[in-house]
């Protein structure tokens, strides 16, 4: 864990020289989640798909976000917004074994 904190220091670091840099987002949100800050990994995970290149890695980790908070539709939401940007992504098969998971969930 200790790691991950301090990874987030050298990207705090690193966004004072690019702010919008959304794989910078998208790391620092990934290393927010890892120490347990959801609300700073789905802003920063957010950021890192807001713009007009989204960063589509990031909506897998804001998935992770979400069902640690039992965000189940937020968490769909995100499978198929990836889906439907990468629809030959190796990793289809994974994500719709995901959803159908998350369909079956209470």
């Amino acid at each position: 864990m200790s790691e991950y904190k301090a990874s987030l220091s050298l990207l705090a670091d690193a966004s004072k020289l690019d702010p919008t840099s959304i794989r910078l987002l998208y790391f620092k949100g990934s290393a927010q989640f890892k120490v347990g800050d959801l609300a700073g990994a789905e802003a920063s995970l957010k950021s890192a798909i807001s713009g007009p290149k989204p960063y589509q890695d990031a909506r897998l980790m804001l998935v992770n976000v979400f069902m640690k908070q039992r965000r189940y539709s937020d968490a769909l939401s995100q499978l198929n917004a990836y889906l439907q940007a990468n629809p030959q992504s190796p990793q289809r098969p994974a994500i719709e074994q995901m959803e159908a998971k998350i369909r079956s969930l209470p």
